[in-house]
């Protein structure tokens, strides 16, 4: 039991999409959304993020971390633990290998929540970075 009228004791807005000076340039992107994100964090709101690209957890995690490491819980059907992938460090296979070694992602207070599939080789950062 939360004790809280959640229509009455939060509050919630959709301030609508980041503006992008580049739909085509990933890493342009990227910036852009670390940048409003960090503009919501150090406004005192917690950013809750819909839809979007895989990839764009990674700068939204940036912002919201950069003071210090955040826990996770990660509802998805696949790790997103991936390295490097056809010469590109940022795609939608990577973005929580990504957070990790940014520092921005505590791997110690964050869960992944249903994970399937064969991909044994994608827990192995996850072994690595101290999450059995």
């Amino acid at each position: 039991m939360l004790d809280r009228a959640l229509a009455y004791d939060l509050r919630a807005a959709d301030i609508g999409g980041v503006p992008l000076a580049s739909r085509y340039r990933l890493e342009e992107c990227h910036r852009d959304i670390e940048a409003a994100i960090g503009k919501i964090v150090e406004a005192g709101v917690i950013p809750v993020s819909v839809g979007g690209d895989h990839s764009i957890t990674h700068p939204i995690l940036k912002a919201v971390g950069a003071k210090a490491p955040v826990g996770l819980i990660h509802i998805d059907a696949h790790c997103d633990t991936g390295g490097p992938f056809d010469q590109a460090k940022f795609h939608h296979g990577g973005p929580m290998r990504n957070v990790v070694l940014d520092g921005v992602l505590d791997p110690t207070r964050t869960i992944q929540i249903g994970i399937r599939g064969p991909a044994e080789y994608l827990w192995e950062f996850s072994y690595e970075a101290g999450r059995p």
